[in-house]
């Protein structure tokens, strides 16, 4: 399986392990006559209440025109995109149409934007978080929520719950976070 190529990918990447979803990073959906191979930076799935739930997310900057960001929008997030990365999961997931429903949802997290590109994002139908809002009201809250309620239990009472070492990026965060909290 791919590695992450940046930093904001391995965060988006940690962060859904953390959510429960099954996570491929760098996609191959097609190969162009040029050569080489389209990817989609993160994908992630899981089931949940006869739901097969897909979250496609893009990860970059966006400093080009707002025609060019749509165009990079509507490829990367095209029919035939959402399609392979569909077909993918169902295949994984061994899913059927009559299992249930598919709520197929797409993000960008950017690492800068211009604020007059928020429409660009809208008319595409697809999200758009800056990153530091993305760990302020995505990561943070999940690590909470995962460290109030951990997959185990601590082994000593009293014993505080922390992420594991795999998680790096969201071990850093929540250092941050347990630092700037005592201070």
């Amino acid at each position: 399986m791919p590695f992450p190529k940046t930093w904001v990918e391995e965060l988006v990447v940690e962060w859904l392990q953390l959510e429960g979803y099954l996570v491929v990073a760098n996609l191959p959906v097609s190969v162009p006559k040029a050569g080489g191979r389209n990817e989609v930076d993160i994908v992630g799935a899981r089931v949940e209440n006869n739901e097969l739930k897909i979250m496609h997310i893009e990860t970059g900057l966006r400093a080009s025109k707002p025609d060019d960001t749509l165009n990079m929008l509507n490829r990367k997030f095209s029919d035939a995109v959402c399609q392979k990365v569909e077909a993918y999961f169902k295949e994984r997931f061994g899913w059927t149409d009559d299992r249930g429903t598919i709520n197929y949802q797409k993000f960008y997290i950017a690492t800068y934007f211009p604020e007059t590109h928020r429409n660009v994002f809208k008319e595409a139908g697809v999200e758009l978080e800056h990153v530091s809002d993305f760990i302020c009201e995505r990561v943070l809250p999940a690590i909470q929520i995962w460290q109030e309620n951990p997959p185990h239990q601590p082994r000593y009472p009293g014993e505080s719950v922390t992420l594991p070492e795999s998680y790096w990026l969201l071990k850093l965060i929540e250092s941050l976070r347990d630092r700037l909290q005592n201070k």
